[in-house]
């Protein structure tokens, strides 16, 4: 009797949080994976965007008690700001 077996792999995706609060994405700085989603998570009070530098996303306006997500689609660093205050700033590393 032959024992035949099977393996399939997926990749797991996860999902990753940027909490906006006091002016501020934190973290900061993040790592996901291709395949992950991040989302931005406004707990502020006051309006908040989330724009990538080179166009890749852009959220339009998040209220306060609001959030935009973004999934990852290929590897790179994608550094981002906010429109309304040029000194939020923040950077989604992406590896393979």
């Amino acid at each position: 009797m032959a024992i035949l077996s099977v393996c399939l792999t997926a990749a797991a995706t996860s999902r990753h949080t940027v909490t906006i609060k006091d002016m501020q994405y934190s973290p900061a700085t993040i790592e996901v994976r291709v395949g992950d989603t991040v989302v931005w998570n406004n707990t502020d009070d006051r309006d908040h965007t989330v724009v990538a530098d080179d166009g890749s996303f852009n959220s339009g306006n998040i209220r306060s008690g609001s959030s935009f997500s973004h999934t990852f689609a290929k590897a790179g660093s994608f550094a981002y700001g906010c429109k309304y205050h040029p000194r939020m700033r923040g950077t989604v590393v992406v590896k393979e």
